[in-house]
């Protein structure tokens, strides 16, 4: 399944949107054990708009260079906007689309940005890059294939594993001894009803029990019934993405000594009620069976409905679902590191 990154005008501080790239990489990399003070090259893969590139270059000496990819053209060019790349490294693609990206950003938004990248500028370099030919890209002797938070990118088959040819091409780039370090979402990587991460049960953890997000399912699944003419299909309790399947693709080209784990990411109020809400009924399948145009058309009136929803209740004096922030406010993100051999 792959994703698209939209950018949405909205008020969102540039901490609140910011964090779960920029820092969630890193906690990424220490939970798998990364040793970072010899690393000479890094391929971020999936870089998005450059903020978990940010991450990485934060956490590697001054020596490393980073080599960012992503397959969205509207990304690459945010990102070496950002980034202050200079003009002879910009296609003519992207930087036709800066204008009305940066259209779309609250106000100060890439100054703050340049502002807090500045000291690691010139060990970047974005790529424009289909995933599919990326054993096409010219890059190898790498020391550390990060992936933060897209295992269910590398366009997943129908066994929800990413495609063989891929993690072939990634082997190839990686020396031996280098590591892949990659981490995805519990809506493809579950890991049972029961779970404690960090000291907290699911039932606490869990931006899926968030109330504004039950309200937003709620929706959803009522649009969804209306739009296909019955109930729709239960979502999976049990993501098709295992650990069992992923230590056979990945063992059996090229990589040993699999570990996994997980940590908790927390979301600002702001993002759970917009982004989060927005993404997480299409990752968990719960849209399944319409077309794109139709799913979008589906969000955005969930979204509309939920709020007038919560509107409602605040005028009949109860608490509003999307202010609570003392609970279900994390996702889990699960990781697996893999050893070339």
């Amino acid at each position: 399944m792959k994703m698209n990154y939209p950018i949405h005008p909205s008020s969102q501080s540039y901490e609140a949107k910011t964090r779960n790239f920029r820092d969630g990489v890193q906690r990424l990399m220490s939970a798998a054990g990364v040793q970072t003070d010899r690393l000479k090259t890094v391929l971020d893969l999936g870089c998005r708009f450059g903020d978990s590139t940010l991450g990485i270059l934060r956490a590697t000496p001054s020596s490393t260079q980073v080599i960012a990819v992503e397959e969205f053209i509207e990304a690459t060019a945010l990102a070496k906007w950002k980034f202050n790349t200079p003009p002879t490294r910009i296609f003519d693609a992207e930087r036709g689309l800066i204008p009305g990206l940066l259209k779309s950003l609250p106000e100060g938004w890439v100054d703050f940005f340049r502002q807090e990248a500045s000291s690691v500028w010139g060990r970047e370099y974005f790529a424009f890059w289909p995933i599919k030919e990326l054993g096409n890209l010219a890059i190898d002797e790498v020391d550390l294939v990060v992936a933060f938070q897209t295992l269910h990118w590398l366009d997943a088959g129908p066994d929800g594993l990413p495609d063989v040819g891929i993690i072939r091409s990634i082997r190839d780039m990686v020396l031996p001894g280098g590591l892949f370090v990659g981490g995805t979402s519990t809506a493809f990587f579950d890991f049972g009803k029961a779970d404690v991460i960090e000291g907290m049960p699911r039932s606490v953890w869990s931006i899926h029990e968030h109330p504004f997000m039950k309200i937003v399912f709620e929706e959803v699944a009522r649009l969804m019934a209306v739009e296909i003419g019955k109930a729709p299909e239960p979502v999976s309790a049990k993501p098709s993405l295992s650990a069992e399947g992923l230590k056979k693709l990945f063992e059996s080209n090229g990589f040993g000594n699999l570990q996994f784990g997980h940590f908790l990411i927390k979301y600002s109020l702001d993002v759970l009620t917009t982004e989060t809400a927005r993404n997480v009924p299409l990752h968990q399948g719960r849209l399944n069976g319409v077309s794109d145009f139709v799913k979008a058309r589906i969000i955005d009136c969930a979204l509309g409905l939920a709020n007038a929803k919560c509107d409602r209740l605040v005028g009949d004096g109860a608490q509003d679902p999307r202010l609570v922030a003392d609970r279900n406010v994390y996702e889990a993100v699960p990781w697996l590191r893999a050893t070339a051999v």
